[in-house]
């Protein structure tokens, strides 16, 4: 009985240990959310004899994930022919590194294809036949692949209808992310006829929209937001953010927005969506200065305006107000573009390099900086070797309406970049506090990563914290009820577990990048010594095991003891 009582106890010390160790190597490694995959049109695969002459999507949004249905309207220009399409079906999971990150999150569900004849049998492939622009069409993205053949007559127009669900990335504070591919439709032949795409939102408030992308050819219409443009070739794709929970706490949308106007901002544009486009249209004088005000500070509030007035899409040409090399590291250029327009929809700002160059370009993208009130356009070149020399550059903003704005930028001495074996592959820089994402470029990695918010740590900290707590608590329940000094050891461990833990979290909070292979000093310090301080609390835990066991295994031997001398004693008295 003593030995099970024994092989009891110690069981119980390692759950306690178990419980906090998994607890604790599970939220330090936790990612902040998912990610998911928007709904993308069809690419052409093998040729380019065919037009299309329209899209219509209808995309039914349900928190963050969507059913979608499509209609294509396509004309072969050529003589008869059996085309291979293809809808890109997973996202390339070796793109993405989140923890929560599945097969679901990055694949295109329950695809279906049909033309007016019926259905088109689908073939689910690991890759496709290398296509023509495959760059252009992001198409490196994707490592599996609805594929199907579609046979047109000569001349013939063919509809074809598709069907599938989809999720959408989100972040832990609610916010979700979602859109539409429409730039794979510059790969037909020509311009894209006529192209509309619908966001129901059903009983999701039109409020809780936070961004939209680009800022031009949308229109609210109830409950419904409509993207729609005619005779065009897309160079970009459509983005739109929503977050559901933050107008229902109001406290937390004035610490999190307070740079914006925090809780009374959000006030108002409630109130504004509240106002029916009917009264707004009796007061339009007033409305119309109202959304002038808002085209910059709030664009989902200014289209709200502008739906209700039927304003026109905005046609007014960007300028470019500044641009400059910002800084200089080793090979590496970086530079900034920052450029005006009206109707607040720049899609694009990009730079041509030019001179005898060898080189790799990269862009982060175009924020609205609200300090400025302008927007800006950054990356970075990294040459690649001695020899490159980079006379000039000329920068470009582009909006959605195709208006451009250049500036060529001399660049009359440069240094001549050093060797590159022992240089590092910079990182782009991140947004500044005050400036607002309006679009990012895929890049290479044709992802986007999904990093851990500032308010993820707190709720980190208070659930480790809670669990040190509780295991402090039965700890001490076991101490005061065998008065063995071995727990005392196993407190002592929780102490480094939670200091070691400390230092985990002063990591996630720093805001140091880290370039290449190689980790910031402060890191690896931070790294080091949590690793010092967990060897110390499995000391700890070692030590606290061979005491308690070194104990109960004298008293359980002093017990036998007892009781053998016990029943020698009896023997004695009965003989």
């Amino acid at each position: 009985m003593r030995k099970e009582l024994i092989m009891t106890r110690t069981l119980c010390v390692f759950i306690i240990i178990l419980v906090i160790l998994l607890s604790s190597m599970t939220l330090a490694s936790a990612n902040d959310g998912v990610l998911g995959m928007t709904p993308d049109g069809v690419y052409p695969i093998t040729q380019t004899d065919i037009m299309m002459k329209s899209e219509e999507i209808y995309i039914k949004v349900t928190g963050a994930s969507a059913k979608v249905t499509c209609k294509f309207v396509f004309k072969n220009l050529s003589h008869a022919q059996t085309v291979l399409m293809g809808f890109p079906a997973r996202l390339d999971i070796d793109l993405y590194e989140g923890e929560f990150t599945t097969e679901e999150d990055i694949s295109v569900r329950n695809f279906t294809a049909r033309d007016e004849d019926g259905k088109i049998p689908v073939a689910l492939l690991d890759t496709l036949p290398d296509p023509p622009q495959k760059e252009a069409g992001g198409m490196e993205k994707y490592s599996k692949w609805y594929s199907f053949s579609v046979d047109f007559k000569e001349h013939e127009e063919k509809t074809l209808y598709h069907t599938y669900d989809v999720n959408f990335s989100y972040f832990s504070d609610g916010s979700i992310y979602l859109g539409y591919v429409i730039e794979t439709g510059s790969l037909w032949k020509g311009s894209i006829g006529h192209s509309k795409v619908i966001f129901d939102f059903g009983g999701i408030p039109m409020y809780a929209i936070t961004t939209i992308y680009p800022n031009n050819y949308y229109k609210i219409d109830g409950n419904r937001l409509i993207f729609e443009r005619s005779d065009f070739k897309p160079d970009y794709n459509l983005q739109v953010s929503m977050n559901l929970s933050a107008y229902d706490d109001l406290q937390w949308f004035d610490w999190h927005y307070s740079p914006f106007g925090g809780k009374e901002a959000a006030k108002k544009k409630i109130e504004l969506f509240q106002t029916s486009p009917e009264v707004i249209r009796k007061n339009t004088e007033h409305y119309f200065q109202l959304y002038e005000s808002l085209i910059h500070q709030d664009p989902v509030s200014a289209l709200y305006i502008k739906s209700a007035l039927g304003l026109p899409d905005g046609d007014e040409k960007p300028e470019i107000t500044e641009c400059s090399i910002r800084n200089q590291m080793g090979n590496t250029l970086y530079f900034d573009i920052f450029g005006k327009d009206p109707d607040g929809d720049i899609v694009n700002c990009r730079g041509e390099v030019n001179g005898n160059v060898n080189l790799s370009y990269h862009e982060d993208g175009v924020y609205f900086d609200y300090e400025k009130m302008q927007f800006h356009g950054r990356g970075y070149i990294d040459l690649q070797d001695q020899e490159s020399s980079v006379e000039s550059i000329t920068f470009t903003m582009t909006d959605a309406s195709g208006n451009t704005d250049s500036k060529t930028l001399l660049l009359a001495e440069i240094p001549k970049p050093e060797s590159t074996q022992a240089s590092q592959t910079p990182q782009p820089p991140n947004p500044g506090e005050n400036g607002l994402p309006v679009y990012e470029e895929v890049g290479s990695s044709g992802s986007r990563i999904v990093p851990m918010e500032e308010e993820t740590i707190p709720l980190l900290t208070a659930g480790v914290f809670v669990i040190l707590l509780l295991s402090l608590a039965a700890v001490a329940l076991f101490f005061v009820r065998t008065k063995n000094k071995g727990y005392l050891l196993f407190a002592a461990q929780l102490i480094f577990v939670f200091l070691s833990f400390y230092q985990i979290r002063e990591m996630l909070s720093m805001r140091g990048n880290t370039a290449g292979a190689m980790l910031s000093e402060d890191i690896s310090l931070k790294i080091g010594i949590s690793a010092v301080l967990w060897a110390i609390s499995m000391t700890f835990m070692v030590a606290g095991i061979a005491a308690i066991s070194k104990k109960e295994n004298h008293e359980a031997l002093s017990a036998d003891e007892e009781e053998e001398a016990g029943m020698e004693s009896g023997d004695h008295k009965g003989q």
